[in-house]
């Protein structure tokens, strides 16, 4: 059903009307990945919030908002952890655990980049 969708809206003209709704779906995706990212969250969890499969989210996203789902999660983590980092005495490990990682290596990894 989503295939079918998916290729409904790629034939199908936009008027300008809804081309808003496009933004707006964008931010929808945007403020659900910066509330959630520290959770642990994937790209298919959220393309499933958004009730998609991953793989058109994840194009639609990247191709609305100029940069890939992955990216901008890990993005919204690393502000969380700047800010814990800078307003809180949590430890680093501390820090990396409450922003969704796995580990302090994947965390100071990511965090060096």
């Amino acid at each position: 059903m989503y295939r079918l969708l998916a290729a409904l809206c790629r034939t199908v003209s936009v008027p300008h009307a809804y081309a808003r709704n496009a933004s707006d779906w964008v931010k929808q995706c945007m403020s659900y990945i910066r509330q959630h990212a520290t959770e642990g969250m994937t790209v298919q969890q959220a393309a499933r919030a958004a009730g998609m499969n991953r793989t058109y989210y994840s194009v639609a996203l990247s191709e609305k908002a100029e940069i890939p789902p992955s990216e901008f999660i890990t993005q919204a983590r690393m502000e969380s952890a700047k800010r814990l980092l800078a307003e809180t005495d949590a430890s680093i490990t501390e820090v990396a655990y409450t922003t969704g990682y796995s580990s302090l290596y994947a965390f100071t990894g990511t965090f060096e980049n």
